[in-house]
């Protein structure tokens, strides 16, 4: 029959009712693990909670996936560890704790860990990626975005995986690229939804580098390079005054 169709009417009945009577509450839908991320809920809701999967390597997928159907801002996922109990492996390198920092910052990003078990390099770095974090979202928000990959597996992803923003006047760009399993160092990504004819100031993990064209970096490219597997690189491009 139509019962579970007259219970979601109910339940976004009930959820604008919330919202008539608190509008300065954020509503935030959680219900991945029950299927309910959905063109539906999004209409009554102002975020949804990606999913209950944290790991970061099967995270680059549903970031990827994510993003194919609905706009980054309300897709909302953590860094929680090395697994699902917010463990942080602290033997393992820097480059590393980056990438499980930023494979969370294609929309909403957030921590939720075990931080005071963090050695003081760790609470280091999140202090970094965190400021990176507050810049690019700058850019993400309302962006129009770009997939310059293949989807990436989802327990053992290979290759590189890249995902770029673009602000709707084209001034500023932001590319979050990441080194995979069985992949090469070097990898040049054609760059999409730039001005041809502005000049944008690139930086790479926040060192400037330079500058070049859109025109360019759309048809010849932007090179990066990354020494080991599993590593990110965000990359940010502002047009040059």
């Amino acid at each position: 029959g139509d019962v579970l169709y007259r219970q979601i009417m109910d339940y976004y009945k009930w959820l604008d009712e919330i919202r008539a009577a608190y509008p300065d509450l954020v509503i935030e839908n959680c219900s991945s693990g029950g299927l309910r991320f959905d063109l539906g809920i999004i209409a009554h809701t102002h975020t949804t909670w990606l999913s209950d999967e944290v790991r970061p390597l099967p995270s680059i997928q549903l970031a990827y996936g994510c993003t194919l159907e609905f706009i980054p801002e309300i897709c909302n996922h953590w860094m929680v560890g090395d697994n699902l109990n917010g463990n942080v492996d602290l033997s393992k390198p820097p480059g590393w704790w980056d990438f499980m920092f930023r494979v969370p910052m294609n929309g909403q990003f957030g921590i939720s860990s075990r931080v005071f078990d963090w050695s003081p390099a760790l609470k280091q770095r999140a202090a970094e990626n965190v400021r990176l974090y507050k810049r690019l979202r700058q850019v993400i928000m309302g962006a129009d975005v770009y997939h310059l990959t293949p989807p990436p597996a989802h327990d053992d992803p290979k290759g590189w995986c890249a995902i770029q923003y673009v602000s709707q006047d084209q001034k500023n760009s932001v590319l979050m690229a990441y080194r995979l399993g069985g992949s090469l160092p070097v990898k040049v990504f054609r760059l999409r939804g730039l001005a041809p004819d502005k000049t944008y100031r690139v930086l790479i993990n926040g060192n400037p580098v330079k500058a070049s064209q859109g025109r360019v970096l759309s048809t010849d490219g932007l090179l990066i390079e990354l020494a080991q597997e599993w590593r990110a690189v965000a990359v940010e491009l502002n047009e040059a005054p």
